[in-house]
């Protein structure tokens, strides 16, 4: 009884986290929920973050270099004399400091600095990239799903119109090649209505595997009526001076040219 008991309750606990595990992930899905859940969950963003905080724990070590440190040791002993047992102990405490090391500490301390920015910016520029990816993928549904309700209209258009023939080629109003041509058309919109279709399962897949979601799992875009007019663009100088101050890969080769330059003062 004891054991089926058991079994119970690691079932209900299985159950219990599976489901907890669903609730994380949304059903319908915005793009700015996409963004945040990629961000939040995706390995490699994840894997960056760990090497920021090794990074950053490097640098800690690296400025405790400078610091004194402190050893401590305790000893105790029993010997047995012939008058009787004798205790001894003994205490010690020793510390040391580096006073000087031909600046190699100084630059050590500035190399770990700079490493933990730049990794802090490999962070970000991994965002950056899985927000564009994630945002091109999204719109390419949203495109997919328009272009399948346009196919549709144009198909029942089509086949109205094969129908309407078929009704005028019975009675001799029209050639029969003219029939054909119809029927042609409303097979090759039927075509086209499957291709597009196929389409929207491919960038549905390629939205899920940028979420590193399962293909299994139910998965759907959220729509808007609501239009928002974006500003106009800045030109291309413009543009290009604000990457060149922005963007975290810029950032990320300054500080790799500081770095490497710190690294050959520390080998001097």
């Amino acid at each position: 009884m004891r054991r089926y008991i058991k079994y119970i309750v690691i079932l209900i606990l299985l159950v219990a986290t599976y489901t907890a595990k669903a609730q994380e992930i949304p059903k319908v899905w915005d793009l700015k929920t996409a963004i945040e859940y990629a961000k939040e969950k995706n390995i490699s963003i994840n894997t960056l973050k760990l090497s920021s905080q090794t990074a950053e724990q490097e640098l800690i070590a690296s400025k405790s270099a400078v610091l004194p440190n402190l050893t401590g040791n305790v000893s105790q002993a029993l010997t047995n004399y012939k008058s009787g047992l004798q205790n001894t102990s003994g205490f010690g405490l020793s510390s040391d400091i580096t006073l000087y090391n031909g600046s190699y500490l100084k630059n050590d301390i500035k190399a770990k600095e700079l490493n933990l920015q730049t990794a802090n910016l490999s962070v970000e520029a991994a965002k950056n990239d899985i927000t564009i990816s994630i945002t091109q993928a999204y719109l390419n549904i949203l495109l997919a799903r328009e272009n399948i309700t346009y196919l549709k209209d144009l198909l029942t258009t089509s086949e109205a119109q094969v129908k309407q023939s078929e009704q005028q080629f019975k009675f001799g109003t029209i050639a029969k090649k003219d029939l054909l041509q119809l029927q042609a058309t409303y097979a090759n919109d039927k075509y086209t209505l499957v291709t597009a279709q196929n389409t929207l399962q491919q960038n549905i897949l390629t939205l899920k595997q940028l979420l590193q979601l399962p293909t299994s799992t139910a998965f759907e875009v959220s729509t808007t009526d609501t239009v928002s007019v974006t500003p106009a663009l800045d030109n291309l100088a413009s543009a290009q001076d604000k990457a060149l101050r922005t963007r975290p890969e810029i950032k990320s080769g300054e500080l790799n040219i500081q770095l490497q330059t710190t690294e050959l003062a520390k080998a001097n």
